[in-house]
Parts: structure tokens; C-alpha cells; sequence
């Protein structure tokens, strides 16, 4: 990825396995939304396409960034591990 990121930083994810939240590093570039485990990390974990979303700002750290009433109609996530 060469052109710098939009935006960046950490976000809280929204587990589909567990319901739970994982910290993860994210870089929004267009309507893509990639995320990693850590910043550094060489490869994404995944990524969510943001096509036809909404994104409104929360101030909780934990109702961020996950499909739901903050990202509607929402994709599944794509690519992940």
C-alpha cells in the first residue's frame, strides 16, 4: 500500500465469534476499511467494505466500528483470519 491511509488509527472490533471487542489497528483508504492486530503488522487481518455504510462518531470506545447501528447496511467482512 503505497499512498498514505485517509485515516488511521485504533478502533474497537467487533468479534463474530464471541460478541466481544478486539482492540485492532485500522486504515481507512476510500470506502476500505483494513484493520491488523497491531500497528507494524505486515499483513491486515481482514478488511470491511464500507460501500453504501454510514458512519456516525461515538464517543464510547466500545460502539465503535462495528456493523450494527453505526455502519447500515453493513457487509460482511471480508478476508478475514
Amino acid at each position: 500500500m503505497a499512498a498514505p491511509p485517509d485515516r488511521q488509527g485504533r478502533l474497537y472490533k467487533k468479534s463474530e465469534r464471541t460478541s466481544s471487542y478486539q482492540r485492532r489497528w485500522c486504515e481507512l483508504r476510500g470506502n476500505l476499511l483494513f484493520y491488523w492486530e497491531r500497528q507494524g503488522d505486515r499483513e491486515p487481518l481482514g478488511l470491511i467494505l464500507l460501500e453504501g455504510c454510514t458512519v456516525e462518531l461515538q464517543e464510547s470506545p466500545h460502539s465503535i466500528s462495528h456493523c450494527g447501528p453505526l455502519l447500515a447496511p453493513c457487509p460482511p467482512t471480508l478476508g478475514t483470519r
